[in-house]
């Protein structure tokens, strides 16, 4: 193969590009864990998995940290 065909290569899977999360899944997140403030990201994450919400502990991570959650610290 040459170098252009090799770059003009473009495969037919997706790709990991950059998620959006959902507004009823933020909304989700940020009443569970300011009804919870004791919770940690993985038991908002389980909460919400019995209410049949998916959500990543990544995501729950990112919005509970961008929104200056407080989160409790580990020992």
């Amino acid at each position: 193969m040459g170098k252009q065909i090799f770059l003009d290569y473009k495969p037919t899977y997706p790709g990991r590009g950059i998620k959006q999360i959902s507004a009823e899944k933020e909304k989700a997140v940020l009443d569970t864990w300011k009804d919870n403030p004791g919770f940690g990201s993985g038991q908002v994450r389980n909460q919400l998995c019995r209410q049949a919400i998916t959500v990543f502990m990544f995501t729950v991570n990112c919005w509970g940290s961008s929104e200056s959650v407080d989160t409790p610290n580990s020992k």
